[in-house]
């Protein structure tokens, strides 16, 4: 059987971490959990990470995170979620723009879509 793809999940709501963190782990994926853009960054440059799904505002400069990624690693997809409207603002650098909240179903299918090698797209 092959290796589980490997997500990072950025979110300061550990309520919102934990949710995603199951549903994706129910779908067989490998799941890494961070709640600053930092520990983020960390673990991208320490990990085999295949995508990142990230929540547009984190306390510091979160906001930055998607830029930064796309700098470290720039064929990496970026999955911006968020309920703000300002987030899309980060259609230059995320791959997916996602409005909070989205149905599992529909979020699994859009991570598979882009792990599959489908290019960028805005579904918010």
């Amino acid at each position: 059987m092959p290796a589980a793809h490997c997500i990072l999940i950025v979110d300061d709501n550990a309520l919102m971490l934990l949710t995603l963190t199951r549903i994706l782990e129910q779908h067989g994926y490998s799941v890494l959990g961070a709640s600053s853009a930092s520990s983020a960054l960390q673990l991208v440059q320490t990990k085999p990470v295949d995508l990142v799904i990230t929540d547009y505002n984190l306390p510091g400069s979160g906001s930055e995170l998607g830029p930064a990624l796309k700098r470290l690693r720039p064929r990496l997809p970026v999955v911006v979620f968020s309920g703000d409207p300002e987030a899309a603002q980060a259609v230059e650098f995320a791959d997916l723009l996602l409005a909070k909240p989205q149905e599992p179903e529909a979020l699994v299918a859009e991570i598979r879509r882009l792990l599959s090698g489908e290019g960028k797209r805005n579904a918010a």
